[in-house]
């Protein structure tokens, strides 16, 4: 990350999108900003830079139709799709329950595989704090 003023935009655009009352209408100016905050915090002159990824993740409503009703989701997801990045990480730790990933453990041999699910919970549940359920009539 660069400067702690980037960062501290970003908690603020965050911010903003957890007390928008008016979400569903302004859920797309929203995820531009969002994406566009990400953005700044990376380091663009590296080739594996995130920030071209960054292009396939956006900021918006995922809807899931369950038996006792529909559950309304406002996070981080994959452009385009009902897939959201939360989700993305459960089945990722579903994945690598039983040993870490081997170019992962070559270049940290002392890692544990405690240690290694420590690190996949906590990003789960940093990607999980985004998601933002809504109650209600339909958002559609």
């Amino acid at each position: 990350m660069k400067l702690a003023t980037e960062s501290q935009r970003f908690v603020a655009k965050l911010s903003a999108i957890a007390f928008d009352e008016n979400l569903l209408e302004t859920v797309t100016e929203h995820s531009r900003e969002l994406i566009d905050e990400m953005k700044s915090l990376v380091d663009d002159e590296d080739d594996s830079s995130p920030s071209k990824f960054l292009d396939h993740i956006e900021y918006g409503l995922v809807e899931h139709e369950f038996p006792w009703g529909i559950e309304r989701t406002y996070s981080l997801k994959l452009k385009g799709t009902d897939i959201l990045l939360s989700e993305a990480m459960h089945a990722f730790e579903d994945m690598i329950d039983s040993d870490l990933p081997e170019a992962f453990k070559s270049r940290n041999p002392e890692l544990s595989h405690e240690q290694w699910q420590a690190v996949i919970r906590m990003v789960i549940d940093l990607v999980t704090t985004l998601d933002r359920r809504v109650l209600g009539e339909s958002a559609i």
